[in-house]
């Protein structure tokens, strides 16, 4: 919109979101000197054999799945924030119009892009 109020609430929305993405970012950087680490060993070698083995909940059907729900719900973002980026390029649109559609497609890209690189 044109209002003020609607902007600074959208800002203030995209801001508390970097910001909730940035704690993942930082939660991810593992420091093993450090007693909080989150790290999970998934090798389990019992001392009475010669063989270890994974305990890793992980296989490539739960990859995939990840992978497609992240991908068709992130890509719908990233796809309208660059509709927005290239709407701002239209002359038919003032000036106002035209910074307001590239900002928002930014912010909107930015964000889903963030998201997809944090997960």
């Amino acid at each position: 919109g044109k209002s003020f109020v609607g902007w600074a609430f959208a800002l203030a929305i995209v801001a508390f979101q970097i910001a909730m993405l940035f704690e993942f970012v930082t939660a991810a950087e593992v420091d093993l000197s450090k007693d909080n680490v989150d790290l999970q060993y998934t090798w389990r070698c019992p001392r009475d054999r010669v063989d270890c083995d994974n305990t890793a909940d992980l296989n490539w059907w739960g990859w995939t799945v990840f992978g497609v729900l992240m991908g068709t719900h992130l890509l719908k973002d990233v796809v309208n924030g660059i509709k927005l980026i290239f709407l701002s390029s239209k002359q038919r649109h003032p000036h106002h119009d035209r910074l307001r559609l590239f900002v928002g497609g930014q912010l909107l890209s930015t964000v889903a892009l963030f998201t997809g690189f944090v997960s």
